[in-house]
């Protein structure tokens, strides 16, 4: 996966992992002292009520590493 920054600098990622999370009982840690991605977003994607306690989190690390 690759990123272009504001500036026009390209990133490039690998993704390392991918979970389906409780966000009731489950903290996603973004304190990490790596260069990584976390891409967090609702679960399931076809929901019909919003807001539900479910998150699709991906993981993914600078490929450079």
């Amino acid at each position: 996966m690759a990123l272009q920054s504001p500036t026009g600098q390209w990133s490039h990622f690998t993704v390392r992992d991918r979970q389906i999370v409780d966000s009731r009982i489950t903290s996603i840690r973004t304190d990490v002292e790596d260069t990584q991605l976390v891409l967090v977003t609702c679960y399931p994607f076809d929901a019909i009520m919003r807001a539900g306690p479910l998150r699709y989190v991906v993981t993914a690390e600078d490929s450079k590493r």
